[in-house]
């Protein structure tokens, strides 16, 4: 009955596969044009920021199907021509961001070393022009150079640091990768419960702002764990929700990814046959897409199913290959798992002297990753980001009273000042009122005295004129006398 109720899954599985494949064929077809597209259009435009702009989606497609030489090439002509336009256009913000594409291109291609020489030369010029959203994007990208070398302590510190900027800039999608960045770390550590919080935190802002692609990461973050719970249907539940996006949006890297988990979810359900068939699925798009640390990862898987079929002949090719590829990325994850896988090879073929040998180099690789001095490490990045985050929200509730301060403070200086004005301008007033009221006083003064002296000579007129009236009286003869002298004469 249950191997009934896994066929009858397999079954739902492929079919769903099935689909999206056909789907992603015609997408296939549709993003080569949009790149042909794309390529046709650089002869026509000039060599500015525009073209640059076009060499680095360009890059960035051939990236995402795969396409990883080509991508560098388009990538490295963008460069170039960052270098020739820099002094005339001021490039420095799409150079990062090309040393930053070259950087993820490598990353993918597993070699750490090129990688994380480009992701420092663009972390140089986004620390010069101050470009936080670049700055929190870089070390997201070292931290995940560090997570495939293995140095978990140095990659949860980049991540952090990557997410303190992408606070600051409020960049959504952004800080959602840097929970889902945080909790794989806390995953390879063992600490499932921080790790969980972390998943379930990215994904519900993904939701949130809508990033469908980036839900796949929360996903498979969640199905992690919910393996390690032994909860394997909502596990594959989550796989197959990632994978439903992945063959969407074309992410070849991340359709093997989500081929690999759902080949160790079967692998755990004993449905060895179903679990072989997705890793060798995984396997080939590596192989294609030259993901040397997938590879390794799909090697060491589908040995461990061999020699669970006692094919130990095979098992021993796959882990032979596995450790070659390990070595020559420097992935001590996984060159561990393969040592295991040798250990248990070698101890059910009878072998002890060899599975002692590789049982003992395990150990000491497990311990390199897992010792007491790492998770001290780990600990303190995590109370430093929660120190920092503390700090921060205290010194900017400062800066809030201190403005709050100053604004009061101007204020007040603001109404000082008018009132000064007002005070000024009232004694100004009053200097002029006063000395208006003193030259009035001494116009009136003035008037007064016109005045007397009019009146005075007024008087003098009157009195010279009475005065020589009298003498006309004086002198001319009495009215009675004339008017006799008349009457005499008529008779």
């Amino acid at each position: 009955m249950k191997n009934f109720i896994y066929i009858i899954i397999f079954c739902n599985l492929q079919f769903v596969i099935c689909n999206c494949f056909s789907q992603t064929n015609k997408g296939d077809s549709n993003s080569n044009q949009i790149i042909d597209s794309l390529i046709k259009s650089l002869d026509l435009e000039k060599k500015d920021s525009s073209k640059l702009n076009t060499l680095n989606i360009i890059s960035n497609k051939l990236m995402q199907i795969g396409n990883y030489d080509t991508a560098l090439y388009y990538a490295n002509s963008a460069l170039i021509l960052a270098n020739e336009c820099l002094q005339t256009f001021n490039l420095k913000k799409a150079k990062a961001i090309t040393y930053s594409t070259i950087s993820a291109i490598y990353r993918f291609k597993s070699n750490y070393i090129v990688a994380l020489k480009n992701d420092l030369l663009a972390l140089t010029i986004q620390t010069q022009i101050n470009d936080k959203k670049g700055l929190g994007a870089t070390y997201n990208n070292i931290g995940l150079i560090k997570e495939r070398q293995g140095n978990y302590p140095e990659a949860l510190k980049n991540f952090f640091t990557a997410l303190k900027f992408r606070e600051q800039v409020n960049d959504k999608q952004g800080i959602s990768a840097c929970y889902n960045n945080i909790g794989n770390i806390y995953f390879h550590q063992k600490n499932y419960t921080e790790a969980f919080t972390m998943f379930q935190k990215g994904l519900s802002l993904k939701k949130q702002i809508g990033d469908t692609k980036g839900l796949v990461y929360s996903y498979v973050g969640m199905a992690n764990i919910y393996i390690q719970l032994g909860e394997y249907n909502k596990a594959l539940k989550n796989n197959m929700a990632a994978l439903k996006i992945r063959l969407h949006v074309k992410d070849k890297w991340g359709i093997a990814s989500s081929y690999n988990n759902i080949g160790n979810i079967y692998e755990r359900l004993n449905s060895l046959q179903i679990a072989l068939k997705n890793h060798f699925k995984a396997l080939n798009i590596r192989e294609e897409i030259g993901d040397k640390e997938g590879m390794a990862s799909s090697n060491i898987n589908i040995a461990n199913i061999l020699g669970r079929q006692k094919n130990y002949a095979e098992s021993k090719k796959y882990t032979d290959k596995a450790l070659q590829l390990t070595h020559e990325i420097g992935d001590l994850e996984g060159i561990k798992d393969v040592y295991y896988s040798q250990y248990e090879m070698y101890s059910a073929t009878n072998n002890y002297k060899l599975a002692l040998q590789n049982y003992k180099k395990y150990i000491i690789i497990r311990d390199s990753l897992y010792n007491e001095e790492n998770t001290k490490k780990t600990l303190q990045t995590q109370m430093q980001y929660d120190f920092d985050k503390k700090e921060s929200a205290i010194k900017l509730d400062q800066e809030k009273r201190n403005a709050v301060i100053v604004a009061e403070g101007r204020k007040q200086r603001v109404i000082l000042v008018f009132v000064s004005c007002v005070l000024v301008f009232v004694i100004i007033f009053a200097i002029l009122a006063y000395r208006s009221y003193l030259q009035k006083q001494k116009a009136n003064k003035e008037i007064i005295e016109q005045k007397k002296i009019i009146e005075e000579k007024q008087k003098e007129i009157l009195d010279s004129i009475r005065y020589a009236k009298r003498i006309q009286i004086a002198l001319l003869p009495h009215d009675k006398y004339i008017e006799r002298k008349l009457n005499d004469l008529k008779k």
